[in-house]
């Protein structure tokens, strides 16, 4: 399936619901758009291709013994390299976090988690978030 780029949470959970496609479907094409398009934009700090592949796959397992956690169940996200995520880098855009790995899960990013969101990576961001220009020179560009 050609998935939408602007399809919304919730016409996703819709096509969920009614068997139209499913988390794997949109998730791989999510990630083949990544792939083809972050070389030239350089939104993404850290792609998690294989992590967001089995959670969709969970998802689409779940959905189908009739176990929906609600309408972000199987949507794909990405999260801001301010986010923390544990376990995984967050450089907050600056070389000096560059090895950083959280020790904790952010608020925000539990909560997309546990409503069944499916993480795919991180964006870009200026450094500390911190700049009127929006740009990071040295970590790339958001």
């Amino acid at each position: 399936m050609a998935i939408d780029p602007y399809l919304g949470a919730l016409d996703l959970a819709r096509s969920y619901r009614c068997s139209e496609t499913a988390p794997t479907e949109i998730v791989d094409g999510f990630l083949t758009r990544i792939e083809a398009l972050d070389p030239k934009l350089g939104a993404f700090q850290a792609v998690y291709a294989d992590d967001a592949r089995l959670a969709a796959e969970s998802a689409d397992a779940a959905m189908r013994s009739g176990h929906r956690l609600g309408p972000f169940h199987g949507v794909p996200f990405a999260a801001k390299d301010v986010v923390d995520i544990v376990g995984r880098i967050t450089t907050s855009g600056s070389l000096t976090m560059a090895d950083r790995v959280s020790p904790a899960t952010a608020t925000i990013a539990q909560r997309l988690l546990a409503a069944g969101g499916i993480l795919v990576g991180k964006t870009k961001t200026m450094e500390f978030s911190m700049g009127g220009w929006g740009t990071n020179l040295t970590m790339g560009t958001p």
